[in-house]
């Protein structure tokens, strides 16, 4: 059965593609401290709370089939992106907030999808598609290189190969994962700071950032006509997904 990937908790967020001028004046404008609270929260060495620690096997099976429903509960499919199945319970109190939040399990589908491809992240996955972009952006890798910082394409262990970063801040995000998972600290402000110069030194070297304001209104096109709706729709329904959230009780 294919699995949601959309229920995971949402982990701080901070404006895409800061300017050069930007970046030299505020860094990247994201909280690092809540970033890594939220880290530690969810993959310390305790991991999240455990919702059925202390019941016995017929009380955790009791509480899970109230949930999600169950084995005998509905289940709504929708294709993804990628090719790939979502598929969601309609039963248990997680359907039912789905629908009071979202209007239907469709629509909390649809909004999911939305909000993670309406990101800096998202956006970069579509221009690393278009060569003017993969140059420009290959060239301010190594710029980033020759600073100390390696944002280049990377192979995982299942022989996947990345585009690699295209922005400091997804290369700081994961350094700060690593290090807290090492049981370190958040990253120093010293080493935010220098990643953040370098980048804009970078971006206004190889000429990445304008590259990128050139490129990026059609990407977001294409993210909306590929999500199905257009941007000030999905701006209404955050606004609507926000009210219906306040109503509930």
């Amino acid at each position: 059965m294919a699995t949601n990937r959309y229920d995971g908790p949402v982990r701080t967020m901070a404006p895409p593609f800061l300017s050069p001028a930007e970046l030299r004046r505020s860094g990247y404008q994201f909280d690092w401290d809540a970033d890594a609270a939220e880290y530690l929260a969810l993959n310390g060495p305790e991991g999240p709370p455990n919702p059925t620690e202390g019941m016995s096997e017929e009380e955790a099976n009791a509480f899970g089939d109230a949930l999600d429903g169950g084995s005998s509960a509905e289940f709504v499919e929708m294709k993804d992106l990628d090719g790939g199945t979502v598929s969601i319970s309609l039963g248990g109190c997680s359907g039912e907030a789905r629908v009071a939040l979202y209007g239907s399990a469709e629509n909390s589908i649809r909004f999911n999808r939305a909000a993670e491809q309406v990101t800096g992240t998202g956006y970069s996955r579509k221009l690393f598609t278009k060569e003017k972009y993969r140059v420009a952006a290959e060239e301010w890798q190594k710029c980033m290189g020759q600073a100390g910082y390696e944002v280049g394409p990377k192979t995982d262990a299942l022989g996947k190969k990345s585009n690699g970063y295209d922005y400091g801040l997804g290369y700081l995000t994961s350094r700060q994962a690593t290090q807290l998972s090492m049981g370190q600290g958040a990253l120093a402000r010293a080493e935010i700071d220098a990643v953040a110069a370098a980048d804009a030194a970078c971006q206004e070297s190889t000429g990445l950032h304008d590259v990128r304001n050139e490129l990026l209104p059609g990407v977001k096109d294409d993210v909306a006509e590929e999500l199905g709706f257009e941007m000030s729709q999905y701006v209404a329904f955050q606004h609507a997904v926000l009210e219906r959230a306040k109503a509930v009780r």
